[in-house]
């Protein structure tokens, strides 16, 4: 057994949701004590919404 915190797994429409109304702050707070996972097909496509959403670059960007 480990002491890490739960980790929370991101879908992309909760992520685009919360770039595009300018709230990652909030998202980052919320989740300040859990391992924060992206899988690899999310990042795909926030990758290729970037093109004409470049909110969604910030998601990629954060710690």
């Amino acid at each position: 057994m480990t002491d890490l915190p739960p980790g929370l797994v991101f879908d992309t429409g909760p992520l685009r949701h919360f770039a595009l109304q300018g709230w990652l702050g909030v998202l980052k707070y919320l989740s300040r004590d859990h391992q924060v996972i992206i899988p690899e097909s999310v990042e795909v496509e926030l990758r290729e919404q970037c093109r004409t959403d470049s909110a969604l670059r910030l998601v990629l960007e954060a710690d």
